[in-house]
C-alpha cells in the first residue's frame, strides 16, 4: 500500500506541475481568470521602493462565489524574491462580490535594491501562478482557474542629463560665431 501511495503522490505532483505550468488548465464555465500581461517587465526604481500592478479579470458564473485566490512571492534563480500581495480593489471585490472583476489583481513592491532578472518560480521551485477558487453558493464541488505568470526586473537606467543653461549659451555662441565666420568667408570669395 505504501508503494501505491508514493506512486499516487508522484502522479498527483506531476499533474499539479503540468496544471501550474499552463499546459493544462482547470478553467471551466464556473470561473474564468485572465491576466492582461503574463510577463510584465518592471523597472527597478532609482531609490526607495515602487509598487507595480498586474491587472486582469475574473468572471464567476451566476450562482457561484469566489472562495479564495492564491499566489506566492516570485523567486529568481538566486533565491531573491519579490514582495507581492493582492491589490486593494481585488480584495474589496472578494468582500463585495459581483459576477466579474476587472482591474489590478496583484501588487508588487520593488525596492531599489531588487536584483534585476527573471522571477518565475515559487520558493519550492515550481512555476509561478495565480489561481482563483469558486464554489456554488448552495455548496458543492470547488473549481479553480490557474494563470501562470513571470515577472522580470529591468535595471534602472538614468535618463540622459539636461545641459546647464550656461552650457546651452556656450553652444549657441559657438553656433552664431560659426555662422558669421561662414558668411564672412562666402563674402570674401
Amino acid at each position: 500500500m505504501r508503494k501505491f501511495n508514493q506512486s499516487l503522490n508522484a502522479v498527483t505532483l506531476l499533474l499539479s506541475l503540468i496544471a501550474m505550468s499552463g499546459v493544462a488548465k482547470t478553467a471551466n464555465s464556473q470561473v474564468s481568470l485572465s491576466l492582461d500581461n503574463s510577463h510584465p517587465v518592471f523597472i527597478e526604481p532609482n531609490a526607495g521602493s515602487t509598487t507595480y500592478y498586474l491587472s486582469g479579470s475574473v468572471n464567476v458564473a451566476s450562482g457561484w462565489t469566489a472562495l479564495q485566490a492564491d499566489t506566492w512571492p516570485p523567486y529568481d534563480a538566486h533565491s531573491d524574491s519579490i514582495a507581492v500581495g493582492f491589490s486593494a480593489s481585488f480584495t474589496n471585490w472578494f468582500e463585495n462580490q459581483t459576477s466579474s472583476f476587472t482591474g489590478d489583481l496583484l501588487a508588487f513592491s520593488i525596492p531599489s535594491t531588487q536584483a534585476p532578472g527573471l522571477y518565475d518560480v515559487t520558493y519550492s521551485g515550481i512555476p509561478l501562478y495565480l489561481d482563483v477558487y469558486v464554489a456554488p453558493v448552495a455548496g458543492g464541488a470547488v473549481y479553480r482557474d490557474i494563470e501562470p505568470f513571470t515577472v522580470e526586473i529591468s535595471p534602472y537606467s538614468a535618463p540622459p542629463g539636461t545641459p546647464e543653461p550656461g552650457a546651452l549659451a556656450m553652444v549657441a555662441g559657438i553656433g552664431v560665431t560659426a555662422v558669421f565666420g561662414l558668411r564672412r568667408r562666402m563674402q570674401n570669395q
